[in-house]
């Protein structure tokens, strides 16, 4: 037989627990666990004397209110730990009426999830004020659309999953802390491919005590909720592929970055210094060559110990052999650029010579750079060479 664990969350519920307990301890086959966030008002004390005369009630303290979202993740996981096989989750101002277990946990036998409803057709809320109503179906209305979930009732607390379920939601990942969590954690479902299913329920307006939802939970879920959405439109624009590909390009363009400062900064200090024209003839050649060369170095660095790190060479002469070639192929369009600039078209300043080599000529050897290293230095080919002579790789420079 399935062990059944009701999880509530409690803050200042004290009017409410004794009557919600009573009638959750009338549901056969079920155990509860209050977990009680040490509320000024004694519902932990409550609970715990409650507890001493009912061997099916457990009770779990934690020393601060740390939100909902934390409260579910924390009772899940002593359910895991304690062999349950199927969570649930209600409120505890009585909103969720135990009588409606047995139609959650009949759905529970041919489902991973279930969600008790207020929107599907049989489900309904009472005394409700408009306002009320109109923030909860906005609300579910704004995450369906946002995240792409066929579901009616996408905030409510009144769900039930099972422990495999549970297992493939990493719960250690989910930071949600208000009502959000809700949210977040049936979209992890819908993502994962779980069996989830609404059956209908009636939400009833709680007797005693006020409702904890403040402006803080509204936009910490308005603005987790967009930022899913965004994320999820970006994945459908572009592909895992593509977005790997510009996370590379991003990091060659850093690591770029510091031999352009290097290159820059050397060949300037030498060109208006010990090479230049006036003292070397040739000195902006000369002082480029040196400038580059160590800005290559730098860059060889950079991009074998992080943008290329996956696919870097146990061979590590062979790579830089490889690298300082395509480098070369990419110094040469750069000073071929400042070769035409300054002795073909005449331009001699120290601002035409930076222009022509550090701005037109560095683009054009970047991608070069770039194509070469990513396809022939560190590309595909450097791995099927490494299994091809079967070496083994180590992750060593």
């Amino acid at each position: 037989m399935k062990r059944i664990l009701i999880i509530i969350p409690t803050f200042n519920e004290r009017e409410n627990l004794e009557s919600l307990v009573s009638r959750v301890m009338m549901q056969d086959g079920v155990e509860l666990l209050i977990v009680d966030d040490n509320s000024p008002d004694g519902t932990g004390l409550l609970a715990d004397a409650l507890a001493r005369g009912l061997a099916r009630l457990h009770v779990l303290h934690r020393s601060e209110k740390a939100g909902l979202g934390t409260a579910y993740r924390d009772g899940f996981t002593w359910g895991l730990n304690h062999g349950f096989d199927i969570l649930v989750e209600m409120d505890g101002d009585g909103s969720h009426q135990p009588e409606e277990l047995s139609r959650i946990l009949a759905a529970m036998e041919s489902h991973d999830v279930v969600i008790g409803s207020r929107w599907v057709d049989g489900g309904k809320v009472t005394d409700w004020p408009w306002r009320r109503m109109l923030l909860s179906r906005a609300g579910s209305a704004y995450a369906r659309v946002a995240l792409a979930l066929p579901f009616e009732d996408i905030t409510g607390g009144f769900r039930a999953y099972s422990r495999d379920a549970i297992r493939q939601l990493e719960l250690e990942s989910v930071a949600s802390q208000g009502y959000c969590f809700q949210i977040d954690m049936l979209a992890r479902a819908h993502r994962v491919g779980l069996d989830i299913a609404e059956v209908p329920i009636t939400f009833v307006e709680r007797r005693f005590g006020s409702s904890k939802m403040n402006h803080a939970i509204i936009a910490e879920a308005i603005a987790n909720v967009t930022r899913w959405g965004l994320q999820r439109l970006g994945s459908k624009l572009f592909p895992e592929r593509l977005r790997r590909f510009a996370r590379q390009m991003l990091m060659f363009l850093a690591v770029g970055s510091l031999g352009f400062a290097i290159d820059v900064g050397v060949f300037t200090v030498l060109r208006v210094g010990v090479l230049s024209p006036a003292s070397v003839h040739g000195g902006p050649i000369l002082a480029k060559l040196i400038s580059t060369s160590l800005a290559i170095l730098a860059n060889w660095a950079g991009n074998r110990l992080w943008t290329f790190r996956s696919n870097r060479h146990d061979d590590v002469l062979r790579e830089g052999l490889r690298f300082g070639m395509a480098s070369v192929a990419g110094l040469l369009v750069s000073v071929g650029c400042l070769w035409v600039s300054h002795y073909v078209l005449g331009l001699t300043s120290v601002v035409a010579d930076n222009v022509s080599s550090n701005v037109v000529g560095l683009a054009l050897g970047t991608g070069l750079r770039f194509v070469l290293y990513r396809s022939w230095v560190f590309g595909a080919g450097a791995v099927a060479e490494r299994e091809l002579l079967g070496w083994r790789w180590t992750r060593r420079i």
